[in-house]
């Protein structure tokens, strides 16, 4: 039930097609896409991962999580495209973003077999980058309509959504590949550098002359509670020992107050 509510959060903050989106607003929703990507191919390899191990029971959650984060990035997409405010440059960059999901799509109703699943991954990678090109092109064309030291922070704390995401989709794709034979294993990520970025961002976002306001300071410090709880488990964790339900349970946390927290950011004056 907890993350039904989670991702009705998410679908909550997302703005509606008709409202012109500030530029915070966009920043954030577009770097929402960064982190949807990754949540996706998370929560399909997870599927996955139940289909070949009958000792893993698959949670209905996980489900919900997938069917949820296709519709609110396929609404998300609609909604920056349709942002008036934006240039020819950005249009672009939000076609080959559309483009990339439309592969990622298709590949997510293949068969899920060994070469399918590993595919997937990477177009997931792929997707990342364009969704990323558009929040780094919407962070310099908007930098007129707001703090540019603002939108650079709604950028960083709003990255942290995707990478609690990849950590997740790292750890799945790192049980694959042990459980898959030799001539089918794939590609191995570091799930280690993927937490240590994310160690040394939150301890920036701490010291941020920005969290000013109660809700930033209420929202960082339940954020670097989460994580550090994590980390007393990095190693169990890295070498992907932690329970599959336990890692998607605190990365789905962490997404949830980082999305908390990029809102509040989005809201300073």
């Amino acid at each position: 039930m907890k993350k039904i509510l989670l991702v009705i959060t998410l679908m909550v903050a997302s703005f509606s097609n008709a409202q012109n989106l500030t530029a915070q607003q966009f920043i954030d929703v577009a770097g929402k896409q960064r982190m949807l990507s990754q949540k996706i191919a998370k929560n399909f390899l997870i599927m996955a991962y139940a289909e070949w191990d009958n000792n893993f029971n698959l949670p209905s959650k996980v489900k919900v999580d997938y069917k949820v984060g296709i519709s609110v990035f396929k609404r998300n997409l609609e909604m920056l495209s349709n942002n008036t405010d934006i240039n020819k440059t950005l249009l672009s960059l939000l076609k080959e973003e559309r483009e990339s999901w439309e592969t990622l799509e298709k590949a997510l109703n293949k068969e899920k077999i060994a070469k399918n699943v590993n595919e997937c991954v990477a177009l997931a990678n792929d997707l990342l980058l364009k969704s990323n090109n558009v929040v780094v092109e919407a962070e310099k064309k908007l930098a007129g309509s707001g703090d540019v030291n603002l939108l650079k922070l709604i950028n960083k704390s709003g990255k942290q959504r995707m990478l609690s995401q990849r950590l997740c989709l790292f750890f799945m794709n790192h049980k694959i590949q042990n459980f898959l034979p030799k001539k089918e294993k794939g590609k191995l990520y570091d799930i280690e550098s993927v937490f240590n970025k994310m160690d040394t961002d939150i301890g920036d976002l701490l010291v941020s002359p920005y969290n000013n306001e109660a809700a930033t300071n209420e929202k960082i410090g339940e954020v670097s509670v989460e994580f550090d709880n994590l980390k007393d488990k990095k190693e169990v964790f890295v070498n992907g020992h932690l329970e599959i339900e336990e890692v998607f349970e605190v990365t789905n946390n962490l997404t949830k107050l980082f999305n908390d927290l990029t809102f509040a950011y989005t809201k300073v004056k």
